[in-house]
């Protein structure tokens, strides 16, 4: 009965909360009221604001922010999306942190949050209309062609805490990291091939907080190179294959594939603050909303739950998954 009670009250709030009822607005510094960015900051939900400096420099010249309000709620935004006005597809969050003028060869309009500052409407579809009404908004504006996330994963670093757990057990078998990666891994850590994943873990858990400085972000190097191939790779298998109900596993994924994007590129040492680091060692993801393409995506997943793929992200996966995978 719950089950059927849910249902109908998510049924009730798309109606009420349909595309024909809903606002799509610029936020700016000067121009919205301030009780509205006093809501927006208050309920930043991915990247915190630290302070006034860095609250303006998200209002800057190279920054768009929008918002999703319904038509009797004029002054409660509903879902914000933050996106950054860039020359290439980012890979790093001190990319999107750089404050700067526009620069006159931006092509990429990079969405590095979106917030949902009304937990009760969960899953009506809000946050795909406000980011599908903005990739319409900015197509063709200012030479912008291309249109990516740059996300977090916010419990890879739990799954892969929880599955060294597993496969350091009495009668478990490691395929965490097979073959040559594996045999390099235990190199590098200088210990054997069923102790590297673990020592992989333990030397992020270690290596990571003594690093850190959530007012220096810029730590491009934190992870050693060989590390970083390894845990991209281990990404790419956490976002592709770990699923419930042949849905993704991991939320920001299930949404975003959910919408019709690509899973473009995984990004190491991308957010290297204390609470990218505590949730998934620093990985983000780069989603990639291709217009044309986004009908067919959503139609194949839907009826076959197919993730499409960049390329580097489905060359990770090949050189990550054990035979019986193939």
């Amino acid at each position: 009965h719950l089950k059927q009670l849910d249902t109908f009250l998510r049924r009730l709030l798309s109606t009420w909360f349909s595309p024909g009822l809903l606002e799509v607005q610029r936020i700016t510094y000067d121009g919205t009221p301030a009780s509205i960015i006093e809501q927006i900051v208050r309920q930043e939900a991915v990247h915190p604001v630290k302070n006034l400096d860095d609250l303006r420099t998200r209002f800057g010249p190279d920054r768009r922010v929008y918002a999703l309000f319904h038509v009797l709620l004029p002054e409660r935004p509903l879902v914000v999306l933050h996106t950054s006005l860039q020359p290439e597809i980012p890979a790093y969050m001190n990319q999107v942190y750089n404050e700067g003028s526009l620069r006159s060869d931006a092509r990429v309009a990079a969405f590095y949050s979106i917030s949902n500052l009304q937990a009760g409407l969960s899953g009506v579809g809000l946050g795909e209309h406000l980011i599908k009404t903005a990739v319409h908004r900015l197509q063709g504006r200012i030479g912008l062609d291309t249109f990516v996330t740059l996300s977090p994963v916010p419990r890879f670093r739990k799954w892969l805490e929880e599955r060294v757990q597993h496969v350091t057990g009495k009668f478990a078998s490691n395929d965490l990291v097979v073959g040559e990666d594996l045999a390099k891994l235990s190199h590098f850590l200088q210990c054997r091939e069923d102790e590297a994943v673990s020592r992989m873990v333990e030397t992020l858990r270690q290596e990571g907080p003594s690093c850190l400085d959530d007012n220096a972000v810029e730590v491009e190097n934190l992870v050693a190179p060989l590390l970083r191939g390894t845990l991209a790779k281990l990404a790419a298998r956490y976002l592709v294959t770990e699923t419930h109900r042949r849905k993704p596993l991991d939320g920001v994924a299930r949404f975003h594939v959910g919408n019709g994007a690509i899973l473009h590129r995984i990004n190491v040492n991308a957010d290297t603050s204390r609470k990218g680091w505590h949730n998934s060692f620093g990985i983000m993801v780069n989603y990639r909303y291709d217009l044309e393409q986004l009908p067919t995506n959503v139609t194949q997943y839907e009826a076959e739950y197919r993730i499409p793929l960049g390329e580097d992200v489905q060359a990770l996966l090949d050189e990550s998954l054990p035979p019986s995978f193939a």
